[in-house]
């Protein structure tokens, strides 16, 4: 393609976003996103305190949400410790990880869809059939770039582990995301059309990381408010990782030709 028709292009992703109203759905995502996070801190939690090193941890955490040691270590206490603390914690974690993670991939579900056009068209079934995939093949990915990126730290070192972190990260984020690209249309597409979306989200996702978590290290905002600057640095960024999602689906979508927004949308 050439210049004109790369301009041509970005405007018609501008303005089939601004149609579909991406960033608003990249909200409800983010939200989604971050519930998901509070069970999985439990778990980490139960998993510290079954194998005896909750109080590892206690010290940092209190230093993090501004509560004497003492006071938080007998927080936590009173949910991880004994058999039946543990499972009422796990139980209620589980419920609330089922309910946000279905919830995440309904709204991409449906916003794809949206996007596409064939939101009326997609039975319960295959909704029900394509989150179950996302369900499965996201979390196997993003399981796959925390691993690597362990062994990563094990093995490399310094400027090294710099430069390689992110490439894996996008890497395994694109493989992650392709399966959403490829089965959420609602619509038969190729292997070859999903690929611009998963890898633009990657690469969205893996630039805003490396960028927030810079920001982290160096701005006196985050310091200063300690837990709070910290969560809203987080939502922040879930809402960015959102918006990369739905922009991929639009570039697909367009660089497919399978999209034609209103003139009023069109800057």
């Amino acid at each position: 393609m050439d210049r004109g028709t790369y301009r041509t292009a970005l405007r018609t992703v501008f303005a089939v976003a601004r149609e579909q109203q991406v960033s608003v759905t990249a909200a409800s995502l983010g939200y989604h996103a971050f519930n998901t996070l509070i069970p999985l801190g439990l778990f980490a939690l139960l998993g510290l305190s079954a194998v005896g090193q909750l109080g590892a941890v206690t010290s940092s955490l209190s230093s993090a949400v501004g509560l004497p040691t003492g006071q938080l270590e007998s927080m936590l206490s009173s949910t991880t410790d004994g058999a039946s603390g543990r499972i009422r914690a796990a139980v209620l974690a589980f419920l609330i990880l089922a309910w946000s993670t279905t919830r995440t991939f309904h709204t991409t579900n449906a916003a794809f869809e949206e996007v596409y056009g064939t939101r009326k068209q997609g039975s319960l079934f295959r909704q029900v059939e394509v989150i179950a995939i996302a369900t499965v093949t996201t979390p196997l990915a993003f399981a796959l770039a925390i691993g690597l990126g362990v062994v990563l730290s094990l093995v490399v070192k310094g400027v090294l582990l710099a430069i390689l972190a992110p490439a894996v990260l996008f890497v395994a984020l694109a493989a992650g995301f392709f399966p959403m690209y490829y089965v959420f249309p609602g619509i038969e597409i190729t292997p070859r059309e999903a690929v611009p979306g998963a890898v633009f989200a990657a690469g969205l996702w893996t630039v805003s990381a490396v960028f927030f978590r810079i920001y982290a290290g160096f701005s006196q905002s985050v310091q200063l408010y300690g837990v709070v600057g910290g969560l809203l640095l987080l939502l922040t960024w879930l809402y960015v990782g959102g918006l990369a999602l739905l922009l991929g689906v639009v570039v697909n979508a367009v660089l497919a030709e399978r999209v034609d927004p209103d003139s009023v949308w069109r800057p």
